[in-house]
């Protein structure tokens, strides 16, 4: 259970973000079928974890935390991994024929993505943040596929350049463990301890253009066909760059040390910023 890493499920709610907020909540067949999408992308997830850990046996057993994990350790047998994946990789491929073939087309770009970024792509610099977060991105394309709702630009873009910031908070948190321990190169990697400083200012800046986005959107004429008063949602703006702002701080200090979106499900004050943005959502709708 450890290997599948089953608290990653949780970066799979994004799929149902296009359901709220194309306001399909009410509509059943819409919801179950975005919540089958996102069960099938968990065993997805869980496929290309147990994939990635098979690739990458011999750096994890030199690295201090995940030398600990079931494969590298010799904890969990080599041929039980492999065939985990596979049955998790076949019931995500089967369990889609069940929603619209749009859906079967995502899902397979996320295990080419993920395949790519795990034998090649991760080791260029950049190239693998982006990467990442496209990964994310097709979470939310998929929400849209799976529910068959029609696709938002806005909130695309929106995802793109706020999850490339959570992406470079991960490479920033590395980089900084990486100088504190007077280390000058991450293994495996295409970034150097000096790399520090761009990437926090890229990190930063993109957080700030997803912020954009959405200001824009609530000044565009889409919003008008789903909220009754979207001059509100420009209360969204200073919750988004306060958390933006929080969890770089955050990460500066050195105390995120997981993937963000994780670190985000931990934090009691990520929880406060999400509701007080669906209250607003919701006062810009009546």
């Amino acid at each position: 259970m450890r290997a599948l890493r089953i608290h990653q499920w949780a970066k799979n709610l994004i799929i149902l973000v296009p359901v709220v907020t194309a306001h399909q909540v009410g509509n059943k067949t819409v919801v179950l079928n975005a919540v089958l999408g996102m069960v099938l992308f968990s065993f997805a997830a869980s496929a290309v974890y147990l994939f990635n850990d098979i690739l990458d046996l011999d750096s994890d057993r030199q690295h201090p935390v995940k030398k600990t994990r079931p494969l590298a350790s010799g904890e969990l047998p080599l041929w039980i991994g492999l065939f985990a994946s596979l049955v998790l990789f076949v019931t995500a491929i089967a369990g889609s024929l069940l929603l619209p073939y749009a859906f079967l087309a995502t899902l397979c770009a996320y295990f080419l993505i993920n395949a790519a970024y795990s034998t090649v792509l991760k080791r260029r610099l950049m190239v693998d943040v982006i990467c990442l977060a496209l990964l994310y991105t097709i979470r939310i394309i998929a929400g849209h596929t799976a529910a068959q709702i029609k696709y938002s630009t806005w909130l695309l873009a929106f995802a793109l350049f706020f999850f490339f910031s959570l992406a470079m908070i991960k490479r920033f948190s590395e980089l900084l463990g990486l100088r504190a321990n007077g280390q000058g190169v991450v293994k495996g990697r295409g970034y150097l301890a000096g790399d520090l400083e761009p990437v926090a200012m890229l990190g930063i800046s993109s957080g700030s253009l997803a912020v954009l986005v959405l200001v824009l959107y609530v000044t565009s004429a889409e919003v008008r066909a789903l909220y009754r008063h979207p001059e509100l949602l420009l209360l969204m703006a200073p919750v988004m760059l306060y958390w933006l702002g929080r969890i770089w701080t955050i990460a500066h200090r050195g105390q995120v040390h997981e993937d963000p979106v994780i670190f985000a499900l931990r934090d009691k004050a990520s929880y406060a910023a999400g509701a007080l943005c669906v209250a607003i959502m919701i006062a810009a709708t009546l």
